[in-house]
């Protein structure tokens, strides 16, 4: 799942990537999207 609220991923059983803004800046423990060619390159 791709999200930029972590909060988003809980109870989800695979990945989450999260798409890095403002609010989220200090959030860790999830794989990080700059931009939509950052998901491109982690799924492709």
């Amino acid at each position: 799942m791709i999200d930029d609220n972590a909060i988003n991923f809980a109870g989800f059983c695979g990945e989450g990537i999260l798409y890095s803004a403002p609010h989220n800046r200090k959030v860790t423990g999830y794989r990080r999207a700059e931009n939509w060619q950052d998901i491109a390159t982690l799924l492709l």
